[in-house]
């Protein structure tokens, strides 16, 4: 990995401590400015940010939201002070995190010439970016669990419910085929069945209608499932004209439909295909 900048040099000392990695090349503070930004924008957390600013420091501290997160030189009575006051400026010059106006946090160090000021007022707006990076990523994570949370729990919903309907439905439906087994061949028995056959076909488009419904949300989560096979197109035209019948009789209409022979099967989901022709008519 490579080497952190060292924090005197940044600030402005020249230093042989190799503690602070100095092995004889002296980089003017301006000139470490690019090391230490470059580490700021590979950054991922607020933490990492504190560390990097004070990396190699002998002495200095970072506050992120008014609170004191990083101390690297203080007794634990002076970082209690600091907590108490972070603003106070006793010990060393103190450079705001700010963006946009707003005041994300603020680092103090020493600065021991004037290049070495302007070195830690560039690391400080840099840092001050690099939080509002992590803030706004890290928001929009929030709000895109979130989503996922809701998509979640109403696609669960949408099970209890749909299954609360289906079942009246499959009692009608099966009383409609017990009248559509009456016997006799009376005007009376036909327009039983007549009428069975109609509350048939109705309960089947209820049918779909809650499926449409369960189908709406599994294509908001990504997981709508098409069930193909090898299917006639007259068939499926038949379907449709019968599922309107009923609705275009009592209106005087009539509805049919004219196909030529021979069409060769579609490969393709029949109630999918089914319903988009049903909603042309």
């Amino acid at each position: 990995a490579a080497e952190r900048h060292s924090f005197s040099l940044l600030c402005g000392y020249h230093t042989n401590d190799a503690a602070h990695g100095d092995r004889g090349e002296h980089k003017a503070p301006l000139d470490l400015v690019h090391d230490v930004v470059a580490e700021l924008i590979r950054a991922n957390t607020a933490g990492e940010i504190a560390e990097i600013v004070l990396h190699g420091a002998s002495k200095g501290a970072v506050w992120i939201d008014g609170q004191l997160v990083h101390t690297v030189g203080y007794s634990p009575d002076e970082c209690a002070r600091m907590k108490k006051q972070p603003a106070r400026n006793a010990d060393g010059d103190t450079f705001a995190f700010v963006v946009d106006d707003r005041v994300l946090g603020a680092m103090r160090a020493p600065a021991a010439s004037d290049q070495g000021r302007t070195a830690l007022e560039i690391v400080a707006r840099t840092a001050a970016l690099a939080l509002d990076r992590v803030r706004v990523r890290d928001a929009e994570g929030d709000v895109v669990a979130r989503a996922e949370d809701a998509l979640r729990a109403r696609e669960q919903i949408m099970k209890f419910v749909s299954q609360d309907l289906r079942n009246p439905l499959s009692a009608i439906l099966m009383a409609a085929g017990s009248l559509m087994r009456v016997d006799g061949g009376d005007a009376r028995a036909q327009r039983v069945r007549t009428h069975a056959q109609r509350v048939q076909r109705n309960v089947e488009r209820m049918s779909r209608l809650i499926d449409d419904l369960v189908d709406f949300t599994a294509i908001s989560t990504n997981r709508l499932a098409l069930k193909k096979a090898d299917v006639a197109p007259d068939d499926i035209v038949r379907h449709v004209v019968d599922l309107f019948a009923s609705t275009a009789e009592p209106r005087g209409l009539r509805l049919e439909a004219a196909l030529a022979p021979p069409l060769p099967f579609l490969a393709c989901d029949r109630e999918r295909i089914v319903q988009a022709i049903a909603n042309l008519v």
